[in-house]
């Protein structure tokens, strides 16, 4: 069983093509394409630029441990009073780290604010919306077709059986932000190259998972609003969020595969389908 967004990334394999290509019904023409690839490189160029240097960045992640992990041995020694008597140079460690940590990290916020406020940002915006109103009616996505993140992610094939692989070292998961319908007996998921198509009788069974890493956020409320409260959302220090998710697992005459459909997600997603997600059975 294979996660039907996923990315064979076997030496050798077709890459970039999803694992359950069988199931789309439409695509974006090669022109479409292309200008999607153009945007999104120019999009993370910008983006690159909000951040610091990969070098520095590794840096602050390594001075936030420098004064987190001897902060909490200070308290645990009695305090800072204490802890100053009897180890007065893990203190000043723990000062000089949190003082270069605080540099960084004021230092990259003022990059971030500069990048979403400069003009080349509000016209890759721009254009990212009227891309998106045109791709969304040439592969015919109903205006009301709900936002619904999808976790895809890229594995290698090792004696014919899917092996997971991290993105980058750190996230295990990518966070699709799909359009997600309903017609005709299916459910819909969509991006602005493909359309993929699963019968509602497909989806079998579903269980919840343990927390997953994954990159990205999409929705506009961030991950610590009252709404994903008690989904128990968190990041750590490099970026990385952690969700637990719901594997819904689909049988088909094209095979076996399975959508993450993140918690937070799964009431949408039941509003969609009809389906009550449940640990071994779907509820209509």
């Amino acid at each position: 069983m294979v996660n039907l967004l996923g990315m064979d990334i076997t030496e050798g394999a077709e890459n970039g093509k999803p694992a359950g290509a069988a199931f789309i019904v439409r695509q974006a023409d090669a022109e479409k394409a292309a200008k999607l690839y153009e945007y999104q490189e120019k999009y993370t160029e910008t983006e690159q630029k909000a951040g610091l240097p990969p070098l520095l960045s590794l840096l602050k992640s390594a001075l936030w441990l420098g004064w987190v992990i001897p902060g909490c041995a200070i308290m645990k020694a009695g305090g800072f009073a204490d802890g100053y008597r009897r180890v007065p140079w893990l203190y000043w460690l723990c000062a000089g780290c949190f003082a270069a940590w605080l540099v960084l990290f004021l230092w990259e916020k003022r990059r971030q604010k500069q990048v979403a406020e400069s003009p080349e940002l509000k016209e890759l915006n721009e254009n990212a919306d009227r891309f998106l109103a045109e791709a969304k009616a040439a592969l015919h996505i109903p205006e009301n077709a709900v936002d619904l993140d999808v976790f895809g992610e890229r594995f290698i094939l090792k004696n014919g059986e899917p092996k997971h692989k991290s993105l980058d070292g750190f996230s295990d998961y990518l966070n699709l932000d799909l359009f997600a319908f309903a017609e005709d007996g299916s459910l819909f998921l969509a991006s602005a190259e493909a359309v993929w198509e699963i019968p509602l009788t497909a989806l079998r069974s579903a269980e919840r998972t343990k927390k997953l890493s994954f990159a990205g956020w999409n929705k506009q409320k961030p991950y610590n609003h009252k709404d994903y409260r008690k989904y128990k959302v968190t990041v750590n220090q490099f970026g990385m969020y952690f969700a637990r998710c719901w594997r819904v697992n689909i049988l088909d005459s094209k095979g076996e595969f399975y959508l993450l459909i993140p918690e937070y997600d799964a009431d949408a997603f039941s509003a969609l389908t009809g389906l009550h997600l449940d640990n071994d059975k779907m509820k209509g």
